[in-house]
């Protein structure tokens, strides 16, 4: 008969060895995980130290910065030759678009406009930054950088309602005096602009190599797993089980506040941007600003009831002209051949890149040639 001392080693042991064993896996799990995001982690700790300081404050920027010049992350200088008036591009995916190479045309256009006019342009346009985060980057571009444009482009999309709304109502941080300083960014959260595994998986690829790598990677999957699951356990305690997804905010939830017409997220959308703009009303150097609005293919469709241009117009008429609006939902969209306006199958209706220099750009110069150029 087998003693109970010895009954306790066997236990032990088999524990330990089960332990040695999950953790072994764990890591395992890891690495794999981490050599498929490889090509997506920081090359050196000045870029990834820059990315994490500004998303902290931003809640995300730029995944890439085009020239390799680090503040590309946030924005980019397409004609810097230290003119006197100086334009600043701000909004989401449709200004950024024109650092890819797909819309080069849209690149050169603007480069030549600011050419032949002797105007510096600044192109700060970040994927999914609506009012709220715009407000923060231009106090940090002013403050950081010493941008101090005279004349400021914004595009409103149509998804910035959802955005505000959603994503980024619950992560906003004041200062003693209830001014926006920040939103705060995704952390063990597993949402679209979640970079927890991007930021520990660069700094492990950094700073560690053979063993130790796989040490520091298994003990952060480890981390992740809890901290992960305990946020999880928070989201479902506040919102319950059935809109557990609530919280990632994805495309689908964005997509409500335009098939929706409700009036409390339409509301605080309208208060975000007329906070914004009172702030830019403020800045004595900057002498215009035109907010740029254009129509989802759902609208045109008419599946979408909601319509941010709309409700950009309820706030800029409390605004003297220094703001403008250039509403595309006005023009006649319509009537054109939609599949050759908008990218096919793309639920954020993004504009394929003839449409972006031919219209939507094409438009926004000729406004601004006004103000340049007046006669």
């Amino acid at each position: 008969m087998i003693s109970f001392k010895k009954k306790s080693y066997f236990f032990l042991i088999t524990f330990t060895v089960i332990i040695i064993l999950i953790y072994f896996l764990t890591g395992v799990y890891c690495f794999l995980d981490y050599k498929k995001k490889e090509r997506y982690l920081f090359k050196n700790i000045n870029n990834l130290n820059f990315h994490i300081k500004y998303s902290n404050k931003l809640n995300h920027i730029r995944a890439t910065n085009y020239s390799g010049d680090i503040k590309e992350f946030l924005y980019t200088k397409i004609n810097a030759q230290g003119n006197d008036e100086l334009l600043l591009f701000q909004g989401d995916s449709w200004f950024e678009q024109i650092m890819q190479p797909a819309y080069s045309a849209s690149f050169y256009e603007l480069k030549k406009f600011s050419l032949n006019n002797n105007v510096d342009l600044i192109n700060a346009g970040i994927s999914s930054f609506s009012p709220s985060l715009m407000h923060i980057q231009y106090q940090i571009l002013k403050g950081d950088f010493n941008i101090n444009p005279t004349i400021l482009v914004i595009h409103i999309d149509q998804t910035d309602i959802g955005d505000e709304f959603c994503r980024y109502k619950s992560r906003r941080v004041f200062d003693d005096n209830n001014n926006l300083i920040a939103i705060k960014r995704y952390n063990y959260e597993k949402s679209v602009f979640d970079l927890t595994k991007i930021y520990e998986y660069s700094k492990i690829n950094l700073t560690g190599n053979g063993f130790t790598k796989f040490t520091k990677l298994t003990n952060f999957q480890i981390k992740y797993f809890l901290k992960r699951n305990f946020n999880r356990y928070k989201e479902i305690k506040i919102h319950g089980w059935q809109n557990r997804n609530y919280t990632k905010c994805r495309f689908r939830e964005i997509k409500n506040y335009l098939i929706n017409n409700e009036m409390v997220p339409n509301n605080y959308f309208k208060e975000s941007l007329r906070t914004f703009l009172d702030y830019l009303n403020t800045d004595k150097n900057l002498k215009k600003v035109l907010i740029t609005s254009f129509p989802h293919r759902g609208h045109i469709e008419n599946s979408y009831k909601n319509n941010v241009s709309d409700l950009i117009n309820d706030v800029i008429i409390d605004y003297n002209e220094k703001f403008k609006h250039l509403n595309f939902s006005n023009n006649e969209i319509s009537k054109l051949n939609l599949d050759k306006i908008f990218v096919i199958n793309d639920e954020a209706s993004h504009i394929n890149p003839q449409p972006h220099k031919d219209i939507f750009l094409k438009k926004i110069i000729g406004e601004l040639s006004k103000e340049i150029n007046p006669l």
